[in-house]
């Protein structure tokens, strides 16, 4: 009912987060395929998670590229799992 609301809302912020930061080291990776996955599963959850769309078209960007246009983990930062 409605006091479940706020649970399930945090609960799938929370599940969003999780994936982008999997996409995010993936991407940390060099696998552009497995962030990308990530990316689109974020989207099915949250389709107005803007900063998916532009992670998944920097995965289509050769490595120097995408790196200057990227955060830490584009630049090849350790991200510990």
């Amino acid at each position: 009912g409605a006091r479940a609301d706020g649970l399930v809302k945090n609960f799938i912020r929370h599940r969003v987060r999780m994936i982008a930061n999997a996409g995010v080291v993936e991407m940390s990776r060099g696998n552009m395929e497995g962030a990308r996955r990530c990316f689109i599963r974020v989207l099915r959850y949250d389709p107005l998670y803007l900063k998916s769309y532009t992670r998944i078209a920097r995965t289509f960007l050769p490595g120097p590229i995408r790196r200057a246009l990227g955060g830490k983990a584009s630049r090849g930062a350790r991200i510990d799992a």
